[in-house]
């Protein structure tokens, strides 16, 4: 009966080191991804990629819009929160001016869809999980592809 205390104990540091060896290893390994983008890219490129060609990433600019997208979130017939979201585009450098000059109907295109997230209680708890940004974005990018001829 006095050395049950004394396995438990053994067992808890052989767990604790071993979990820390893992985590060691996993953190050399594997850095840490500095932002959900890269962790949604590397997906959808993986998914999508042929493993047989190397893929050269195009260069891209930054279309900035100049003021946030401000999103009531409405819960019980009230106003809950305001959500305030600066977004900006990667485009292709040959696409820029073209976006620049649509960038009102982008406002509200976004504006939009937002909405509609907003509306299915997508603001609503924690709103910064993954999935749900996920659909966010590829709401956004659907919406450009299929209302402006960019091509």
């Amino acid at each position: 009966m006095k050395l049950l205390p004394i396995l438990i104990i053994l067992a808890g540091v052989t767990t604790g080191v071993a979990g820390g060896l893992a985590y060691e290893i996993m953190r050399v390994n594997y850095p840490k991804l500095h932002s959900e983008y890269e962790i949604f890219y590397l997906v959808e490129t993986h998914l999508k990629r042929d493993t047989s060609e190397p893929e050269e990433l195009p260069e891209v600019e930054f279309l900035a819009f100049n003021d946030p997208f401000i999103i009531p979130v409405i819960e019980e017939d009230a106003l809950k929160a305001l959500i305030s979201l600066k977004i900006g585009m990667e485009v292709l450098p040959k696409d820029k001016s073209k976006l620049e000059h649509y960038k009102p109907k982008l406002r509200d295109l976004f504006l939009q869809i937002m909405f509609q997230h907003s509306h299915a209680g997508a603001f609503s708890g924690n709103y910064s999980e993954s999935e749900r940004l996920i659909a966010l974005r590829r709401n956004l990018i659907q919406v450009v592809e299929g209302n402006l001829d960019i091509s």
